[in-house]
């Protein structure tokens, strides 16, 4: 979201695989012309539910919000990646092998998919066009703040047939990799 100034003009979107929980969100935010993120108020102009309907092959994306891949530290000695401190999980990085991002952002879908549907989605091919930066962001919670590594892609999902496009429908409604609950992982389409 960047830095904010009294009077900016900011877009806040509000995504899930259920729509239920969306109904319940807009009806919540009709009733009223402030809402608060955290510690901050906003004045509110405008609300609306908006369907994506993701009909073409090849959807070209990008994170609107910094991707989070978080791996075991285990897992990365075992694959030999060089890793610094003693932290039990470690964030995918720019250095780290591509192909390891990429299965550990699919098998996280496939995860969050069969979760919410109760049976296994056919993947869509994902492809990491373009690295555009990688943050190192602050995450708060109740007992402690730690440092987590994200990175903003332009990237494309291919699907072929219909169940395909429903897994990339679930990753714009889902986000993709980790942390999605914080915001982290969130998708635009490119047009």
């Amino acid at each position: 979201m960047g830095n904010f100034s009294v009077g900016d003009l900011r877009k806040v979107l509000i995504a899930s695989p259920d729509p239920h929980l969306i109904s319940c969100i807009a009806s919540s935010i009709e009733e009223t012309d402030v809402i608060r993120i955290g510690r901050m108020r906003f004045a509110l102009k405008e609300s609306r539910i908006f369907e994506l309907d993701i009909k073409n092959q090849r959807t070209t994306a990008v994170t609107s919000t910094p991707l989070l891949v978080r791996m075991s530290r285990e897992k990365c000695e075992k694959i030999g990646l060089a890793l610094h401190g003693t932290q039990p999980d470690v964030y995918w990085r720019l250095g780290f092998p591509l192909d390891l991002l990429q299965n550990e952002v699919l098998a996280n879908l496939e995860k969050k998919y069969k979760d919410w549907y109760r049976f296994p989605p056919t993947l869509p091919v994902l492809n990491f066009e373009e690295c555009m930066r990688q943050i190192a962001v602050p995450v708060t919670s109740k007992r402690f703040t730690s440092t987590v590594i994200g990175t903003i892609w332009k990237l494309s999902l291919e699907a072929d047939d219909s169940d395909q496009l429903r897994a990339v429908e679930f990753a714009f409604d889902a986000g993709l990799g980790h942390r999605n609950s914080l915001g982290f992982g969130f998708l635009n389409p490119l047009h």
